[in-house]
């Protein structure tokens, strides 16, 4: 607990002599609203200095301090006007004469009740600027928290029509990437066209011969024109390669080979595409061989029938 103010620094503050802002004038006006005892010492000190500006006892800085500062409160004001009139009834002999008389005790009881009827006043005042206060923050809050909320929507919008602008603007480069692939395909399409290309046939082989469902074997027919065998054997993914390629007549006779092929390969399946020349290859059954040159030793075989015209 903060200690009591002597009565000389309450008699000061009363005069003005204290500078408002001052930290002791602060303290000294706080504590008056929530200490009874030192409102009513407060209260005491008001009466006499009212008593001795009435007997013109004070000096003259003392009394123009009571003119200029101490009288600016109506309460105070009221207490000279209510001391006034006691002074002028004793003087017509309406009140005992004796300082402590029952009428005179009881003005001044009246006079303390007045004072701390004023602090409690500003104190519920006080406690109305708090209050006040906290609706306004309160209501300042819910207004930021929905700005916020606002911006946060806003922004929120603004991301999806970003994201919807990314996605057109990846569907249009993807477009124009796929235009400039089939512009490249064309062009390269019309450079193969141009291509003197030596007469071809094609054969398919789609899985080995133990694996087809039926004895029937794929045939190819090969004309006189026929220079090249464009042949394509497809097989499991999972063999990756490289592979020796060997084409036998069914005596075994090997009329065409290559040790090292690479195959394409997918997901699924891998393929194998040989070029063969034509001159050597007659009406009749022949087979393809495909082993593994640096896996496990893999061999797959696949026949087919040649006939010539």
């Amino acid at each position: 607990m903060k200690d009591s103010p002597s009565e000389l620094t309450i008699r000061q503050y009363l005069l003005g002599r204290l500078e408002a802002s001052s930290e002791l004038a602060e303290q000294l006006s706080d504590q008056m609203l929530t200490d009874d005892e030192l409102s009513e010492m407060v209260g005491v000190i008001e009466d006499e200095i009212i008593e001795e500006y009435l007997d013109s006892t004070l000096d003259p800085a003392d009394r123009r301090a009571v003119e200029k500062h101490f009288l600016r409160p109506p309460e105070r004001r009221n207490k000279l006007r209510i001391a006034r009139e006691i002074n002028k009834c004793l003087e017509k002999g309406t009140y005992d004469a004796q300082p402590d008389s029952t009428q005179q005790k009881s003005v001044l009881a009246m006079n303390r009740r007045n004072s701390h009827f004023r602090a409690y006043a500003e104190l519920a005042a006080g406690l109305l600027i708090i209050v006040g206060a906290g609706v306004y923050i309160f209501t300042l809050r819910n207004n930021f928290q929905s700005e916020i909320n606002a911006t946060r929507h806003e922004l929120a919008q603004a991301r999806e029509h970003s994201a919807r602008l990314e996605e057109r603007l990846n569907g249009r480069r993807t477009f124009q990437s796929q235009m400039q692939t089939l512009e490249a395909l064309n062009s390269d399409a019309k450079r193969f066209h141009d291509l003197q290309l030596p007469p071809t046939v094609l054969l398919t082989l789609l899985e080995p011969s133990h694996l087809r469902a039926s004895d029937s074997i794929p045939e190819v027919r090969v004309d006189p024109n026929i220079q090249k065998m464009h042949a394509e054997i497809s097989f499991d993914a999972k063999m990756r390669g490289p592979y020796g390629v060997r084409l036998e007549r069914v005596n075994g006779n090997t009329i065409w080979f290559s040790r090292k092929e690479w195959p394409f390969t997918s997901q699924s399946i891998s393929l194998l595409i040989v070029d063969v020349p034509t001159q050597a290859i007659e009406s009749g059954e022949y087979r393809f061989v495909v082993t593994n040159v640096s896996g496990p030793p893999v061999e797959l075989v696949y026949r087919f029938h040649v006939s010539r015209s």
